[in-house]
């Protein structure tokens, strides 16, 4: 994922450093983390500027599902229900996850020891 900074106009600036998010599933959940409590949940943001946001922090190919939409206020609620409902499925999410665990590299013998540190630090 890649990073992206910039600050909220309000009273309290807030620097939002969140990662974007590029259709990866298993990144679903800790993007929305991060911009549900930072952004979406902002009362002070009207919803066109939360909108303004969430384009920002997106990436290729997940623009091109949203961007049949114009940016507007009406338009936010109904985009975040489409990301939602195609990268937020519990269960697609935790199928990717067991993939990824599967698809890691066997460790073979005790001093293969470059394995087991790639094997932790993948899982």
């Amino acid at each position: 994922m890649t990073r992206l900074v910039c600050v909220l106009p309000s009273s309290n600036a807030i620097i939002l450093d969140l990662s974007k998010f590029g259709g990866c599933v298993q990144e679903w959940p800790e993007f929305w983390d991060a911009f549900e409590s930072t952004v979406h949940n902002n009362s002070a943001l009207p919803a066109v500027d939360k909108f303004k946001y969430l384009r920002m922090y997106l990436m290729e190919p997940v623009l091109t599902a949203i961007g049949g939409f114009t940016l507007t206020a009406a338009n936010y609620n109904v985009d975040v229900d489409l990301l939602k409902r195609r990268y937020g499925k519990e269960d697609v999410i935790q199928r990717a996850l067991i993939n990824d665990l599967l698809n890691l590299l066997a460790v073979y013998n005790d001093e293969d020891t470059p394995s087991p540190r790639r094997f932790h630090d993948a899982a």
